[in-house]
C-alpha cells in the first residue's frame, strides 16, 4: 500500500468526508503537532518579514492556500491554524 499523507487526505477530500462536513476557516480550528518541516511551519525573513515555507508541501501552507491563517506568536495572531512544534 503506497504512503499516505494528511495533505493527500485533505487534497482528495477523504479527510472531509469523513469529518461530515468541509474544512471550512469560518468554522474549523485546525490543531497541528509535529516536525516542523512535516508540518509545514514557515520561516520569516527577519530583514523582509518575507515568510518561505519548507521544499514539500506541509499542512500549513496547504490549508493557507485555502483561507485558513496560522497563528503567530511573536505578533500574538491568533489564527484557525494552531501548532506545536515536536521533534
Amino acid at each position: 500500500m503506497p504512503k499516505r499523507y494528511v495533505q493527500d487526505l485533505i487534497d482528495s477530500g477523504e479527510l472531509a468526508a469523513n469529518l461530515c462536513g468541509t474544512l471550512d476557516p469560518a468554522r474549523t480550528h485546525v490543531f497541528l503537532c509535529g516536525n516542523p518541516a512535516m508540518i509545514g511551519v514557515p520561516t520569516k525573513h527577519p530583514e523582509t518579514g518575507e515568510r518561505t515555507y519548507p521544499p514539500s508541501v506541509g499542512v500549513i501552507e496547504l490549508l493557507e492556500r485555502r483561507g485558513f491563517r496560522a497563528d503567530h506568536k511573536a505578533t500574538k495572531f491568533v489564527g484557525t491554524i494552531h501548532f506545536e512544534e515536536y521533534w
